[in-house]
């Protein structure tokens, strides 16, 4: 399995909630850029999220994965698609809004995800705003104590992972896909997958010495607390 080639068949399948998710990043937009018009997506994966963006934004997405990409033409086809790294995107073009939804923990070393803060305050414009999410360090210490996850799909597919804990805000995903072939025979699919997460307080004091502005938002609490699993850091230029 490279990356997310195979995952993509079943990615829709195992996220949750994508009406809410962009629902609670569209009111942080509506609050700090009301006049947004334009947005990118940095690792849009299938499209989940654009596909909820585009009635009300023009909207481009960008994803390492040909596969990703493809369900996402499937999803949005009026949407305007590019194959790249993140890390690496020169457009040459602004936009109103660029967004990346938790895609920074594949990135292993801070260093990239300054990059990455780097890439997106080049392609904003003079008053847009950057939204990255990220899922906290305790969440992932949580996910470690979690039973490991199964699904079965429409098609007899079985989807099983769990994660170990690899210290230093890492961890790695062990997936494991029993794809139905007929009868009882099967072809599995395996990938150990390790991603990476990091201090609040060090992603915030980064992206303040880039953008002029940083909040920090918790989508289920009035404010951030320790407790919080997945923060939205709103940066303006």
């Amino acid at each position: 399995m490279e990356n997310y080639d195979v995952v993509a068949r079943y990615y829709d399948a195992v996220e949750d909630d994508a009406a809410g998710r962009a629902a609670f990043m569209r009111s942080l937009i509506e609050r700090h850029h009301p006049a947004a018009r334009t947005l990118l997506e940095l690792g849009c994966g299938t499209g989940l999220l654009l596909e909820q963006f585009q009635p009300d934004f023009e909207v481009t997405g960008l994803d390492l994965s040909e596969r990703m990409l493809a369900f996402a033409a499937e999803k949005v086809p009026d949407a305007r698609l590019l194959h790249g790294d993140m890390s690496l995107l020169d457009l040459g073009e602004r936009f109103d809004v660029v967004i990346c939804g938790d895609t920074t923990q594949h990135l292993l070393e801070f260093e990239e995800w300054e990059t990455l803060f780097d890439r997106a305050s080049e392609h904003l414009d003079d008053e847009g705003v950057f939204i990255l999410v990220v899922t906290t360090e305790r969440e992932f210490a949580a996910l470690v104590e979690y039973s490991p996850w199964a699904h079965w799909t429409d098609d007899g597919d079985l989807l099983l992972m769990s994660q170990t804990d690899d210290g230093d805000g890492a961890m790695t995903w062990e997936i494991r896909i029993f794809e139905h072939l007929g009868d009882s025979d099967y072809r599995l699919h395996s990938e150990d997958m390790r991603v990476v997460s990091f201090p609040t307080d060090r992603i915030k004091a980064s992206l303040s010495a880039r953008f002029r502005s940083v909040r920090v938002y918790d989508a289920r609490r009035p404010r951030p607390t320790p407790a919080s699993d997945c923060l939205h850091f709103v940066c303006r230029k």
